[in-house]
Formats: structure tokens, C-alpha cells, sequence
């Protein structure tokens, strides 16, 4: 995300003004865009407005209470989770107003300046970045995939049934003598333990059997994850894979996380393609039981480069 947090300071010009200026985005367009009105800005705020940060290039800024976005208050306010949701939603929703502009770099949640003045020096310092992030952004927009774990697992149902396919049995109401063969399993045979003993081989023949359908199971997800991944980064221009659980064959406890979580950067040429592909490989997942969510499009928040951290000297 572009910019970085600047929380209102103190000016040397004169008597500090009752607004700041807050930060949404920086576009590029060849004439001052306009905002529609029906976005909720941030709370407190005045309606979004465009400012020339340079030729062709606009800050979409509102005026912002200089006592409800200090930095101090910020800081204070920062356990309100109602309030940070509701300036997360607004900054999101005026972002996403611009997604029609040629290109758009989204800044940081709370990029504030003292005024106008000090927003557009501030961008400028970093024109060369944010310009080169222009380029890569223009014409395309974010789009995220996440593939979760089943809602429910197999449980005690598939264990009964690996157990009556051990047995070859068919599957009834009554309950099966093999479920209450564990306590018994490595005792002496004898001719009083023997429906005993049986049992228990049973229940060894269908824990096996559940192990090797577990594994079957996974290693289908496995396949159709990896045909997801990779399908879907070959329309793609760019990907960024912020969590994914790789080697999913013979892992149970991957059942129990969120198996995969990426962005897409996706020219708008293609979307209408990416997003048919999305749901034909997402098919074998959700077959599965697998929740498939295919979100976007998004502003490019993924794919905008961050400015460089300046090192002090000790």
C-alpha cells in the first residue's frame, strides 16, 4: 500500500487549522476526477476531493478533524474495533470508487498530512516509486482466492464405515461388535476370546482401511489445489501467495487450516476469463466438501510496492 503514515504535526506558518488532510489514493487521469458523492468517507471527514499532486496525476484527499485523527487519538482508538472497521470500510469504499480511473495506488489506512500542501510535497518525494507503481497497477485490478477447510470432517461416519468395509458388512442400524473390541485388542487368543479376537483384527483392517481413504482423499485436494494454483497464475500477470499448506497427501491435521490464501493480478482483458477458470477448478474442491471463495476485483493492494525504510545512524 502506498504512503506512509503521517500523523498530523504541528506547522510553523501560523495558528494550526481544525482539519488535516487524509489521504485515500493517488490516480492517474488525464482531467481532476470526481468522486461520487454516495461514498461514506471516513468519520468526520468532508466529502472526497480530488488534488493535482502532478501533470496527470491526482491524490483523492478529504478533510479530516485534526483532534479525532491525531496521532495521539490513533493510538488510543486503536482497541475500538467498531471505529477502526468503520474508518477501514470508509477508506476501502472511496478507493474502490476509483477502480474506473486509469490507474489507482491505494495508501495506508490513517496517511495523513497537515494540509494540501504537505500531502502533494510528500507524494512528489516519492514520485518515482509511486509513478513506476502507476505502471504496474494500470489496467489491472486484484482479485483473491482462499480454499478452506472442509466445514465438517468425516468423523465417527467414516470411521463406521471403514469398519463395516473391513467386515464387508452392510450398513445397519444395530451397532457393530467391532467398536467395543479396542480393550481387547492384544490379548492371549484362546478358544473363549475368539469372536474377541476377531473383532479386533477387524477393527485393525478398517483403521487401515480409514488411513488409506484419508490418504486418497488428501491427495485428490493436493491435485486439485496445485491444478488450482496453477492454472489460475498462468492468466494471471502476478501472484502473491500469502498462505498456502503445500504437500497436502498424508497430512491430517492440513483438514483442520485454511489450505490456501492468494492475490491476483489480473489485466482487465482477462478477468472474464479468470474468473470462468476459477470456478471450473475450484469444482473439484468444493466436491470435496472444500470452501472455494473467489473475491474482486479489488484495488491493487498486493502488488504496490512500499517505499524504502530510511536507516538511521546509531
Amino acid at each position: 500500500m502506498g504512503g506512509a503514515r503521517r500523523p498530523p504535526r504541528p506547522s510553523s506558518a501560523g495558528p494550526m487549522a481544525s482539519h488535516a488532510t487524509y489521504v485515500y489514493c493517488l490516480t492517474r487521469h488525464t482531467a481532476r476526477p470526481m468522486v461520487p458523492r454516495r461514498v461514506t468517507p471516513m468519520p468526520g471527514s468532508g466529502t472526497p476531493r480530488a488534488i493535482a499532486a502532478w501533470p496527470g496525476h491526482w491524490a483523492i484527499v478529504g478533510d479530516v478533524p485534526r483532534e479525532t485523527f491525531s496521532a495521539a487519538t490513533i493510538e488510543r482508538r486503536l482497541g475500538d474495533l467498531d471505529w477502526i472497521s468503520r474508518c477501514g470500510a470508509a477508506h476501502q469504499a472511496v478507493v474502490d470508487a476509483c477502480l474506473r480511473h486509469t490507474a489507482v495506488v491505494p495508501m495506508t489506512l490513517f496517511t495523513i498530512f497537515d494540509d494540501d500542501e504537505r500531502a502533494v510535497a510528500g507524494m512528489r518525494r516519492d514520485r518515482v516509486r509511486l509513478d513506476a507503481t502507476l505502471d504496474r497497477v494500470a489496467g489491472r485490478r486484484e482479485w483473491v482466492v482462499r480454499v478452506l477447510r472442509p466445514a465438517s470432517s468425516t468423523g465417527r461416519q467414516g470411521q463406521d464405515a471403514a469398519a463395516r468395509a473391513a467386515h464387508g458388512t452392510a450398513d445397519t442400524s444395530a451397532p457393530s461388535e467391532t467398536h467395543g473390541a479396542t480393550a481387547t485388542i492384544g490379548a492371549p487368543p484362546s478358544a473363549a476370546t475368539a469372536t474377541t479376537t476377531i473383532s479386533g483384527r477387524a477393527f485393525l483392517l478398517a483403521k487401515a482401511a480409514q488411513r488409506q481413504a484419508a490418504r486418497r482423499r488428501w491427495q485428490d485436494a493436493d491435485d486439485a489445489l496445485r491444478a488450482l494454483k496453477e492454472g489460475l497464475t498462468a492468466i494471471a500477470e502476478d501472484a502473491r501467495i500469502r498462505g498456502e499448506l503445500d504437500g497436502l497427501a498424508g497430512t491430517p491435521a492440513l483438514v483442520d487450516a485454511a489450505m490456501f490464501d492468494a492475490a491476483f493480478l489480473v489485466p482487465a482483458a482477462v478477468e472474464a476469463r479468470f474468473k470462468r477458470e476459477a470456478r471450473r477448478l475450484a469444482t473439484a474442491l468444493t466436491e470435496q466438501g472444500y470452501g472455494v471463495t473467489v473475491t474482486g476485483p479489488w484495488p491493487c493492494y498486493s502488488f504496490v510496492a512500499q517505499p524504502a525504510r530510511k536507516r538511521t545512524k546509531s
